[in-house]
């Protein structure tokens, strides 16, 4: 292979490690749901995932400008009625949460906003989810809470990660399914853990922890995925079971390996729609 070829090589790499790492994505998805509570129609989600800040100086990406951009005129309101944070905002150590702060006070004064454990978060969650509270975000630890909207109620479920669940043989997890009255979103950072609840059949459930396989081939599904492994199961996108519905958001952050290939950093807005 001649040096030329090299060069070629490196120079396409680079080029798509590059926006792989800094140019975020904003994804805009219209879900359908079959006998959509009028309440509901229309309702829309932000949803941030893996945030995996490495610093408890600075922060490793900063979402936040394109974020408060999101202005819808002439309301000069934002484009999401709730915010979800689908887990893992450090990488590390509770105290790398601490350059977000500012941002998670002003999320939280738009619109209500929850947040869910990931597996990096959960040694750290007593100090995490303090942090977040203070902020003015409510943290679910397998706990349901019921919102207004438009005249309705939505539930709003969040589950604990799957390493704990796991450990406690999945203790107390379908009782928060167990009432049905109201539309659930449902909070949970890996995506295995809708497994385990999706015969309750919950409206719409929202993950991460996969980051799409963080190292992507074009044209091929998710090559891996921590706790999955090899062509996982859930690596990015929708999954249908009955009238559920699952989302896997590819998130924001890289681990310990820092890279994204071929995959660019995302958040999501999706909006509901009644199914006609």
């Amino acid at each position: 292979m001649s040096i030329y070829v090299i060069a070629i090589l490196f120079a396409i790499s680079i080029a798509i490690i590059l926006p792989s790492l800094r140019w975020l994505k904003i994804n805009y998805h219209a879900v359908y749901f079959e006998n959509l509570p009028k309440h509901m129609v229309g309702f829309r989600v932000l949803q941030i995932s893996d945030l995996h800040n490495r610093s408890s100086k600075k922060k490793t990406f900063d979402i936040w400008q394109k974020i408060r951009k999101m202005k819808e005129n002439p309301q000069k309101k934002l484009p999401f009625d709730i915010a979800v944070i689908t887990g893992d905002v450090v990488l590390r150590r509770a105290g790398q949460i601490i350059p977000h702060r500012e941002d998670f006070v002003w999320l939280a004064s738009h619109v209500p906003t929850f947040y869910v454990e990931g597996n990096h978060d959960s040694p750290h969650y007593g100090k995490i989810s303090l942090f977040l509270e203070e902020c003015g975000i409510k943290c679910l630890y397998n706990e349901k809470v019921t919102i207004e909207h438009n005249g309705g109620l939505v539930d709003v479920i969040g589950t604990k990660d799957f390493v704990q669940l796991r450990k406690e043989k999945y203790a107390g997890l379908c009782e928060l399914f167990a009432d049905k009255t109201h539309f659930s979103v449902v909070l949970t950072h890996q995506p295995q853990v809708w497994d385990k609840f999706k015969d309750s059949q919950p409206d719409f459930t929202l993950s991460g922890h996969t980051h799409g396989g963080q190292v992507r081939l074009p044209f091929l599904p998710t090559l891996y995925a921590p706790r999955q492994g090899i062509f996982p199961k859930y690596g990015r996108g929708f999954y249908y079971h009955g009238n559920s519905k699952l989302y896997v958001s590819v998130g924001v952050g890289a681990t310990d390996f820092p890279l994204r290939f071929w995959n660019r950093p995302a958040i999501e807005i999706f909006e509901l729609f009644e199914q006609l």
